[in-house]
């Protein structure tokens, strides 16, 4: 099962840091940054820094959205840097910022799964930062998408073992009663 995470926050230079340490990671990799390969670690660094510069511009603490994808083990293994950059793709249009700034960085952690990270510039040219209303209902579509296109095994909508759960849970609070 694909596992898509995503949250707003600030601190672009801090990102940065994270992105590119290797305390955690056996390799990192920048994938993509506005369109572009090639990108310097400093040149990365001061990108996602520009972000942060944004947020002034708004009064927002948070200018930047975060999201990873961590797909199955198996998957991650094999996928290529195209697929990787068509899965942070169909991320960022299904988070409704596909004409947004952003870099992509690959990592293999030291267990040795791969993910990808996106960082995502919120600020518009309108000189608001763009909302990101239920960004869960949005990884989620992102994932099944995803499952589909990578030809892997759909999540489960609803816990198989729902109703069982709910039973169980019944019995246990009326026996408290």
């Amino acid at each position: 099962m694909a596992v898509i995470k995503g949250r707003i926050r600030g601190g672009g230079r801090q990102l940065a840091a994270y992105l590119l340490s290797y305390k955690t990671n056996e390799s990192v990799r920048i994938l993509d940054v506005d369109g572009q390969e090639g990108y310097t670690e400093q040149e990365f660094r001061d990108l996602l820094g520009d972000f942060s510069l944004n947020e002034r511009l708004t009064k927002s603490s948070k200018g930047i959205y975060h999201a990873t994808y961590n797909p199955p083990e198996a998957l991650g293994a094999k996928l290529t840097d195209e697929q990787w950059m068509l899965a942070a793709d169909v991320l960022t249009q299904e988070l409704g910022f596909e004409h947004q700034r952003r870099a992509v960085v690959l990592h293999r952690n030291k267990a040795g799964r791969h993910h990808i990270h996106v960082a995502i510039e919120r600020y518009h040219a309108s000189g608001k930062m763009i909302p990101i209303p239920h960004n869960y209902r949005k990884h989620d579509k992102a994932r099944a998408v995803l499952e589909q296109m990578f030809e892997e095994q759909p999540t489960a909508k609803v816990n198989p073992r729902r109703r069982e759960m709910k039973e169980e849970l019944t019995r246990l609070w009326n026996s408290t009663a």
